[in-house]
């Protein structure tokens, strides 16, 4: 597409410049929730490097990292037994459990399981104030209660009527409970946690002097401000939050659902810095 072909013109640049400067020490990452978009963008920043940029790409091949968002993170977590692949928690494996779960609940009928899950993984995904405490809202009243403010306060799940919302937080609590039982783990578990880690200096040490991230629509509040803390605080060029973090994405297309809104995005710049980032609009994707 139009916007990831920028981007990996856009990063394969920075791999020159950076490889300028620190040799051998540059690290620029390119990320995806997608294999396929990670396949795709080594091949082609590869390309780029020999035909347009008439450089070689076995000299740069240290300096480019590609990797998959969820294996980073899994990178980033100590004890990877905590995250069996057998026990991830997906979106088929939600729907097959929310279906039996509720098909006879006719109070749910507003909320099919995609609206769920949509609504769940936004939720989780929070980061900064209002956060699930490790993760997990409180059961019970109190825990409904919670879940009804923070809905109430998100652009995107505060239009939903109240009562969908109390169901809405129901729902939640039991996904809870079911992911517990089942010893499971969704990504957002695994992005908490690495997330945790790595800002406690117990996860991977690796820090990336600029990171791309594609398909940014796909990422949640806490996988960016994981993002965030992977970048290095001296990048090589003034930026206006001391750190280099490119995203590419369209808020019309997602894998994952997440509620991700550019606009909401730029509000949430604005408590690190009096300047928001410039968006770069593509008139057509090709």
């Amino acid at each position: 597409s139009g916007k990831t072909t920028v981007l990996i013109h856009k990063m394969v640049w920075s791999v020159l410049q950076h490889r300028k400067k620190l040799g051998g020490r540059a690290r620029v990452l390119y990320i995806s929730y997608s294999d396929r978009l990670k396949t795709q963008a080594y091949s082609d920043a590869n390309d780029i490097i020999e035909i347009i940029h008439d450089e070689s790409k076995e000299v740069h091949r240290d300096n480019m990292h590609f990797e998959q968002m969820r294996e980073l993170l899994k990178n980033e977590v100590g004890n990877q037994n905590l995250f069996p692949d057998a026990n991830h928690i997906e979106f088929g494996k939600f729907k097959d459990w929310y279906i039996k779960k509720f098909e006879r609940d006719h109070q749910t009928r507003n909320i099919p399981a995609e609206r769920a899950w949509f609504a769940i993984r936004l939720l989780k995904g929070v980061h900064g104030e209002g956060a699930p405490r490790h993760g997990r809202y409180p059961g019970g009243k109190r825990g409904e209660e919670e879940i009804v403010r923070q809905m109430k306060n998100n652009k995107l799940l505060g239009r939903w009527g109240d009562d969908d919302k109390k169901r809405q937080a129901s729902i939640l609590l039991r996904y809870q409970d079911w992911i517990k039982d089942e010893n499971g783990w969704d990504d957002l578990d695994l992005a908490r946690r690495a997330h945790s880690e790595l800002i406690g200096g117990k996860g991977d040490s690796t820090i990336y002097h600029e990171i791309f991230c594609d398909e940014a629509q796909d990422f949640t509040e806490i996988e960016l401000a994981y993002l965030k803390e992977k970048c290095s605080k001296e990048p090589m060029w003034p930026t206006k939050f001391g750190y280099c973090l490119n995203l590419a994405g369209d808020d019309m297309q997602t894998i994952n659902p997440t509620g991700f809104d550019w606009d909401a995005f730029l509000e949430s710049w604005e408590s690190e810095a009096t300047l928001q980032p410039n968006l770069i609009y593509l008139s057509q994707n090709e």
